[in-house]
Parts: C-alpha cells; structure tokens; sequence
C-alpha cells in the first residue's frame, strides 16, 4: 500500500531465494513488478518496459557473498581498463515527483581497488565518471570510486549541472553484502539508507540539493568500471522500485 506520502510499503519484496534471484522494476505509472533475472540459465528477461542492458557476461554465485541473500548474480567487467559489469534499465521508469521507493541488495566480490561503483536511479547510463553532471546526467544513489578516492560509500545526487556528494562514513570491503534502501519524502527530498549485512551498521541521509530535475525520467544504475588491466565484479540479489 501507498502511506501519505507516497512512499509503497510492501510485503511482497522477500530475499531472493537459492534458486531465484530477481529484478523487480515498476515502470513509470504503475506498480508492475516484473522478474527478470533466472538463476537458472543467468540470461536476462524483460517484460512490458523494455529491455535491460548487460554489462559484462552475468554468472551464478549461489550462496554469494552472504547467507542473508541467497544466491546473487555476479557482472563482471572486462579485464581492460574502462571496461564495465553490470545491469542499467531504460531511463524512463520513473521520476523524482512520482515519489519513488527504490530497494537494491548487492555485494562487492574479492576485488575493490581502482575501480568506479554506481548504484541508483539516473538519467542516462554513468560508469566512466565521477561526477554525473559532467555528463549532463541527472542522478540519486551511491558512489564508490578508489579514482576519486573514495574510501568510504558516497550518497550523491545531480541534477545535470552540479554533483552533490555526502560521505556516508560508511566503509566498503570485498565479498560483503549491501541493502540500499532510497525514497523521495512528502518535501520532495531524497532520503537514503544503507547498511551492510556483515557488519550490521548502518548510514543514513537526506539531501535537499541538486537533486535530479522533479520531471526528469530516470531508471536503473547498477555498474562498476575497472580502472585497470584486472576484471572488477559487482553482484545483485535483488531490486525493487516501486512508485
């Protein structure tokens, strides 16, 4: 059901299962969730909102990094710097003025260094940057990047002209898994939640500028980019966005 602000609670949102991993999006109007990825044969299926952009090849990790999520599918990049692994949707799913709900659970796997990680909900794909707007893309979610020296996970926001970046003080590290959790509230702000399931801690913001524009379509951005000559892994169990 929908609260006063427009915020979907939902019990229909499970883990994925060890035989089930799967990608719950909600296309712009409606609350459709529809299941694209198959643990079974790692391809991709995509349902009434158009087709999803692989990547790197998708490969099984049953039982993953954490036994809180199951099974997880892994996206590598390639081993060349600048190539990426990972899963981006059409950019038209959503929009800030729809108050949008977005949940991912994802894990690192047993590389972090030089490499860029972009997980949330954007305008256009990003990978090869460190500031969204420099691409004129708009954006709201998390930022890891060992090329902007990141140490820790980023909340960022964009909105096409400025980046907006808070350090969560939130660390990374390599096979741990993650639940990000990022709505609009009723004032139109982005509120952001993360915590790790390893470590049970947990980093919380809400951010007021340069937000993404209140109209602007946005859609899935799950990516990372190696920034050297060494294949970089990053794994989802799940995503639901619902509006």
């Amino acid at each position: 059901f929908k609260t006063s602000n427009n915020i979907v609670v939902s019990s229909s949102f499970p883990l994925a299962s060890a035989t089930q991993p799967y990608l719950d999006i909600a296309p712009m109007g409606g609350m459709r969730q529809v299941r694209v990825l198959s643990a079974a044969d790692t391809t991709l299926e995509g349902y009434g909102f158009g087709t999803l952009s692989v990547s790197g090849i998708p490969t099984n990790n049953f039982n993953g990094a954490s036994a809180n999520t199951g099974s997880l599918v892994r996206f590598a990049s390639g081993g060349s710097s600048g190539n990426l692994g990972g899963v981006v949707s059409p950019f038209t799913l959503t929009c800030r003025a729809n108050f949008p709900y977005f949940r991912i659970i994802f894990a690192t796997y047993n590389n972090i260094d030089v490499e860029r990680m972009w997980i949330g909900l954007s305008s256009a794909a990003i990978g090869n940057s460190d500031t969204p707007h420099s691409t004129s893309t708009h954006f709201m979610g998390l930022r890891y990047s060992t090329v902007a020296t990141d140490t820790t996970w980023q909340f960022v926001t964009s909105d096409g002209s400025a980046t907006n970046v808070v350090n969560s003080t939130f660390g990374n590290g390599i096979n741990t898994t993650f639940e990000f959790i990022m709505y609009v509230n009723a004032s139109g702000n982005v509120v952001m939640n993360l915590r790790s399931f390893a470590f049970s801690t947990f980093a919380s913001t809400t951010i007021s500028t340069n937000l993404p524009g209140n109209t602007t379509s946005l859609g899935l951005n799950a990516r990372i980019e190696t920034r050297e000559a060494v294949a970089k892994s990053l794994q989802i169990s799940g995503v639901g966005l619902y509006h």
